[in-house]
């Protein structure tokens, strides 16, 4: 499985790692890796109050997409430009129309995602 790992998300300002916790809703089967000890774990039904405050979400590319549309209320559609690089677009699917792009330096849809959420977390602070 692909996910953002611990070091990329810890290399974020405070600010934009809270943005990312705040969202997140733990529920089983999310991967997360424990602050203290490190590791990797997968979340089960016993998933308590304190759980986010003890671990760093690792995201998949699927939860990184809801994060994206959940915060900016639209659909996203992307593209790969000439040179083999993802473009995410915002599309306001009532009116058809785009409303913003993001240009990546990502030929990979994961990373592509990640540096757009993460660009969307600083525009939440």
């Amino acid at each position: 499985m692909e996910y953002i790992s611990s070091e990329e998300f810890l290399k974020q300002p405070n600010e934009v790692q809270g943005v990312f916790i705040d969202w997140w809703e733990p529920s089983e089967g999310d991967i997360y890796s424990l602050k203290r000890i490190g590791g990797i774990g997968v979340a089960n039904g016993n998933i308590n109050e304190g759980f986010k405050n003890e671990c760093i979400p690792l995201f998949t590319e699927g939860q990184l997409r809801k994060f994206i549309e959940d915060k900016t209320k639209y659909k996203i559609v992307y593209n790969y430009n000439y040179e083999g690089n993802i473009i995410v677009g915002l599309k306001d699917i009532k009116s058809y129309g785009f409303i913003k792009e993001y240009e990546t330096d990502e030929a990979d849809l994961l990373q592509a995602y990640w540096k757009v959420s993460c660009e969307i977390a600083k525009e939440q602070i």
